[in-house]
């Protein structure tokens, strides 16, 4: 029988088969073997628990939350039914309501890692929009990697409650141990070059180049992995707006440097840095996966921002080299050759870009 038709009348063969297709990422089939199962034995609570686990894999929240409910009627004893309500309940925003069914879970089975691991995932959605406290977020994510250190799970529970505290330190220490532990884990990988991306966001500094190559390498396992597809992207976006953004500032100096007041000597200094500067950029961009570059190609076109960012410092160039070499071109003709310059360096890097 192919897997995902009509349901074995066993329940324990089910819930193995229905394991298995989760593993492969076809959630609709292990509903569909499930249902088939609890149609002949329904009042068995561990199927009702994996129906909900397969629903929620499937997106089908208020389904899961139902099918877990039916498992907590059945087994009120069993932290199994109240850990998938809980997940159930984060996923539809009552996070409150998703903390207490963990909590329940956690009373249940305080010696097993998944419901300490709910909890603080529960926890964490719950304070990511407010700003909570997520101290007892951070102690439950630690007694599950004390109760169970060698499950990748229980340490990217500590990845994720680091990167909602924003320690950057201990989210990247997480993360790789997950990825330690499970070298193919994808999600893992475009986790740690989140915390990297995440770095630079917080202080403006940071490892972009190296959370670009994160997301790429994710995506080679993983080519359906929104996180990594969106991730990339945004650290295309840091990339082209680094790359584009140092030569207007070099602009400004040379803008100071063409004053009448400024000694010319600083002319052809000001002009061998913002030669030397692009110089560092361009080896910094050839650097950067293909993938990253193709996005941040294609990003003038689809984001407007970045359309827009291109089109002000576009004019800054004009307006900090043309107009000014202009002016300054009866009494100050070296002027007009770091002018130029100051407008060319931009603009070839520009077409170098478009490459």
């Amino acid at each position: 029988m192919p897997a995902g038709d009509a349901g074995p009348e066993d329940p324990d063969e089910a819930v193995e088969r229905a394991g298995m297709l989760l593993a492969a990422g076809r959630p609709e089939a292990a509903v569909s073997l499930l249902s088939a199962a609890l149609a002949a034995h329904p009042g068995r609570p561990w199927l009702w628990g994996q129906l909900g686990a397969a629903l929620l894999a499937a997106d089908r929240m208020d389904a899961a939350l139902a099918a877990a409910s039916r498992c907590v009627r059945l087994a009120p004893d069993d932290e199994w039914g109240h850990r998938v309500t809980s997940a159930a309940l984060s996923r539809l925003g009552r996070h409150a309501e998703a903390a207490d069914a963990a909590r329940t879970a956690v009373r249940l089975a305080p010696r097993c890692w998944q419901p300490h691991a709910r909890l603080a995932q529960a926890l964490c959605a719950a304070a990511a929009p407010a700003g909570g406290d997520l101290a007892e977020a951070r102690d439950e994510a630690g007694r599950a990697v004390e109760l169970a250190p060698e499950e990748p799970e229980a340490h990217r529970t500590v990845g994720l409650v680091a990167l909602v505290r924003q320690d950057w330190t201990q989210a990247d220490a997480a993360y790789r141990e997950v990825l330690a532990l499970r070298p193919d884990d994808a999600a893992a990988r475009s986790d740690l070059a989140m915390v990297d991306l995440n770095v630079h966001s917080a202080r403006m500094v940071g490892r972009v180049g190296s959370a670009a190559t994160g997301f790429s390498d994710a995506l080679a396992v993983d080519p359906e992995l929104a996180a990594a597809t969106e991730g990339l992207a945004a650290s295309a976006q840091v990339a082209l707006i680094r790359c584009l953004s140092w030569p207007l500032l070099l602009g400004a100096c040379h803008l100071v440097a063409l004053h009448p007041d400024v000694a010319t000597q600083m002319v052809p200094g000001v002009t061998v840095a913002a030669v030397l500067v692009a110089a560092v950029h361009v080896l910094r961009w050839r650097a950067l996966p293909g993938p990253v570059r193709s996005f941040a190609v294609r990003l003038p076109r689809t984001d407007s921002d970045v359309r827009s960012l291109l089109i002000v410092l576009v004019a800054g160039w004009l307006a900090l080299g043309v107009v000014p070499s202009a002016y300054l071109l009866g009494s100050h003709r070296v002027a007009f050759g770091a002018a130029v310059v100051s407008v060319a360096v931009p603009l070839l890097m520009l077409l170098h870009l478009s490459e």
